[in-house]
């Protein structure tokens, strides 16, 4: 099937991308509530449907972080049309400008695997998400050993430039719009003054997802992992995706009775890795965007 004598290519409006993230949930990726401004605002120009017959059949993002890195998300297809040549269309299309040493990243459904290698994707890790049920809220210790002191009183580019390090692009932006997100909240860890760890816990179609968890070690990791879980509604379940190459995750996990839930798989362009203190990463923050 030529799948271009019956479709049309549209960047998506706002609304558009509304849509795509009710397809998310329809597919129970669990998407975060709201987030479809924070999303959109990281760059316009970085979300495309593919319509048919004046309907939106597939989409497919691939977000743009300055000039010299991309992400691919929302590679949905509308499941009646599956199979057929559709998906695969939209991709060649938006992706076919891809150079070889372009930096872009993707965070997939494991099943598709074989197809991103085709495209010249090369696997990094794979990501789990964890789920934890809570009934009564975690405790704390106080003063904390290392003394780390907490905060949500953050430094806007403190933040972007610890956040930086370790996604390694600038995400002001995206950072601006999801602190914004309504039932969210974001704690830093601070010692001596300077950022050690930051994450964020937000409400989610079921339950709340951490969302990032960056920190300089598992200790501090921990540490934010309880005062984030303190600020949530209970009973719920909390989530957070972390990646399996995570140097200390075994630690981590080995306190908390976090259960799998399903995995997604990390794979660059070519194998074209940005630098970053990737070690310091224990959840990742979206899988949409990285």
């Amino acid at each position: 099937m030529d799948s271009r004598h019956d479709t049309s290519i549209c960047l998506m409006q706002l609304e558009d991308l509304k849509q795509a993230v009710a397809w998310a949930k329809k597919e129970n990726w669990n998407p975060i509530l709201n987030a479809a401004e924070a999303y959109y605002a990281t760059d316009p120009s970085g979300y495309f449907l593919l319509k048919k017959d004046n309907e939106t059949i597939a989409t497919l993002s691939q977000v743009k972080y300055g000039n010299g890195f991309a992400f691919i998300g929302f590679y949905i297809v509308t499941p009646t049309l599956r199979g057929q040549g559709y998906g695969k269309y939209l991709w060649d299309e938006i992706t076919k400008h891809n150079k070889p040493h372009d930096a872009i990243a993707l965070d997939g459904v494991v099943a598709q695997e074989k197809n991103y290698q085709a495209s010249g994707f090369v696997l990094e890790t794979y990501t789990t998400r964890y789920a934890h049920g809570l009934d009564t809220p975690l405790t704390t210790p106080t003063p904390h050993p290392q003394n780390i002191t907490l905060s949500t009183d953050i430094d806007t580019d403190d933040l972007v430039q610890y956040d930086q390090a370790v996604f390694s692009q600038d995400r002001s932006v995206f950072l601006a719009h999801w602190a914004q997100l309504p039932n969210t909240i974001r704690i830093a860890a601070m010692k001596h003054g300077k950022i050690c760890g930051y994450g964020q816990i937000v409400k989610a179609t079921e339950g709340y997802r951490i969302a990032p968890l960056f920190a300089d070690d598992v200790d501090i990791a921990s540490y934010l992992y309880q005062a984030l879980c303190q600020q949530i509604q209970m009973p719920s379940t909390v989530y957070i995706d972390m990646p399996d190459n995570q140097p200390e995750g075994a630690k981590f996990l080995r306190q908390w009775p976090l259960r799998p839930v399903f995995k997604t798989v990390r794979m660059y362009y070519h194998g074209n890795i940005p630098t970053r203190q990737a070690h310091k990463e224990f959840g990742r923050t979206t899988l949409e965007l990285g």
